[in-house]
């Protein structure tokens, strides 16, 4: 795909800790909150057979031998078998969602842009930054060592492999999401789990896998309209004091004065702020009105 300026990590209040220690989580299939991730069907026929029937080879007419249905069975009993390796396999990897769009925008502050960005949509903002409490991270492209960003594919239709797909480690299904996902603009890299920079085990039995990145690589940082004053804060003295930081813009969303909208305001480590003044949300221009009082003084004084 033609890859994106940038790409957005939608997050709770709590991942503050990535700005502070410069690591971010991969999440195996398993631990995502879709049960279809990476869940692809698993089909009994082989690479022969697909090239017959995709040639429109007459399979009812075909007088098929005991051979073949010894073979037809032996494949379809071992869908099972193929299913549980393939989940074994995907959950040696990590996953990274992202968010990106060609219609991004780069200064949202003083742009009207499009319903497109990513970083526009409410749904987004309710489902994973904890009812607007949380907030975004930007990052450049490169901000991971060694990665690919890959688009997602929404389908109605699961993605299917063959058992000789499971023995070769295909990785598309990786890729794919049902339809109704579409909303989120998603951008992945997936990384081997054992290539993690720094791992935690938890009380509860679970493991986190955590990759370094480039804090330098951050674009910018947007707080939901939600979002805690004193975590507001807290986020602004990490950005305006780490020099890794010091080309990572910092704006503060806000709830927009008429529309489902939310309008976005950007701050400086000087006290510089484009914010409406009086804390009142801007308005593009007021509308000229008509005073009542001097309708009614006028036909007074008639």
């Amino acid at each position: 795909m033609e890859t994106p300026y940038s790409f957005l990590k939608f997050v709770t209040q709590d991942r503050i800790d990535i700005l502070k220690d410069g690591y971010i989580r991969f999440t195996p299939p398993k631990d995502l909150n879709d049960p279809f991730e990476v869940n692809p069907v698993v089909i009994p026929h082989d690479p022969y057979n697909i090239q017959m029937i995709e040639s429109g080879y007459d399979y009812q007419n075909h007088e098929f031998t005991a051979s073949d249905h010894d073979f037809s069975w032996k494949r379809f009993n071992k869908i099972g078998h193929y299913k549980t390796e393939y989940s074994k396999f995907s959950n040696k990897y990590g996953i990274l969602s992202l968010s990106s769009s060609k219609d991004m925008c780069s200064m949202p502050s003083v742009a009207i842009f499009s319903e497109e960005d990513p970083r526009r949509n409410l749904l987004m903002w309710s489902h994973y930054t904890d009812e607007h409490r949380g907030f975004i991270i930007e990052f450049h492209s490169d901000f991971i060592d060694d990665t690919e960003i890959s688009k997602i594919t929404y389908s109605h239709e699961r993605p299917m492999v063959t058992q000789e797909d499971i023995e070769s480690g295909v990785i598309f299904p990786f890729f794919v999401k049902g339809k109704k996902w579409c909303y989120e603009k998603e951008c992945r890299i997936i990384k081997p789990l054992e290539q993690a920079d720094k791992i935690v085990h938890l009380d509860n039995g679970n493991t986190i896998h955590l990759f370094k990145i480039k804090k330098s690589q951050i674009r910018s940082i947007t707080t939901g309209c939600n979002m805690d004053t004193n975590k507001i804060e807290e986020l602004k003295k990490i950005v305006f004091t780490d020099p890794e930081l010091k080309n990572c813009v910092f704006y503060v969303s806000k709830i927009d004065n008429e529309g489902f909208a939310l309008d976005f305001r950007s701050y400086s480590a000087n006290g510089w702020t484009n914010d409406d003044v009086f804390g009142f949300p801007m308005i593009s221009k007021h509308p000229l009105l008509i005073n009542p009082e001097n309708v009614k003084n006028k036909y007074k004084n008639n």
